[in-house]
């Protein structure tokens, strides 16, 4: 890929994974990205309070 960039290509059943696995996944292991969401927020609601 262009610039170093590596392509994770998911072979398996996404919905099962959804279903099954994400679940399972502790709470505190998506924290990091609490950040990105509230930057994301802030622009959807800023867009929408100017519309």
């Amino acid at each position: 890929m262009p610039g170093g960039g590596e392509v994770i290509d998911f072979a398996g059943d996404k919905v099962k994974f959804a279903n099954d696995i994400v679940p399972k996944i502790d709470a505190k292991s998506f924290e990091i990205f609490r950040p990105l969401f509230d930057f994301i927020l802030a622009k959807c609601k800023k867009e929408t309070t100017t519309a």
